[in-house]
């Protein structure tokens, strides 16, 4: 049971999908973009000074456009096989299972409570609302069997 429960809290699917979404990527390019600017622009010219007498702006910019454009193709590819891997390194199940067995039974009841609090809320609600109509019905029987 705890198999399928560690693999319902943490699907790898989801966080797949998550991870090698373009939106991620998106919002890594321009970190991306300025550690390539850095790369081309300072450390290739310090490993090979004599390179960048031949190399200019114009064709760092052509270098740097073509990385990035290599980097769509091969990111979603890179992450997938990354959570190939982790799927298979990773025991979901000892993980979850390990870290509730941490968890005292105080914690773990106050999780539960914050968990179902709105639902115990919404029961508290329709069973005074279903009592005070069945009080209500008792009431009426009651008034017209006389």
């Amino acid at each position: 049971m705890l198999g399928k429960l560690s693999t319902e809290l943490l699907p790898f699917a989801d966080i797949e999908q998550r991870i090698t979404s373009t939106d991620n990527l998106d919002k890594l390019k321009p970190e991306i973009e300025k550690h390539i600017d850095a790369f081309l622009n300072k450390k290739l010219r310090d490993v090979f000074p004599i390179l960048s007498k031949f190399i200019g702006e114009k064709t760092t910019n052509q270098l740097k456009e073509a990385y990035m454009n290599e980097l769509e193709t091969m990111f979603p590819a890179l992450m997938h096989q990354y959570m190939t891997q982790l799927k298979t390194n990773i025991d979901l199940e000892n993980v979850v299972v390990e870290k509730v067995s941490r968890f005292s039974n105080e914690k773990l009841e106050e999780i539960l409570k914050a968990i179902t609090r709105k639902e115990f809320q919404f029961l508290k609600i329709a069973g005074a609302t279903f009592g005070c109509l069945i009080g209500l019905i008792q009431v009426l029987f009651n008034i017209l069997a006389r």
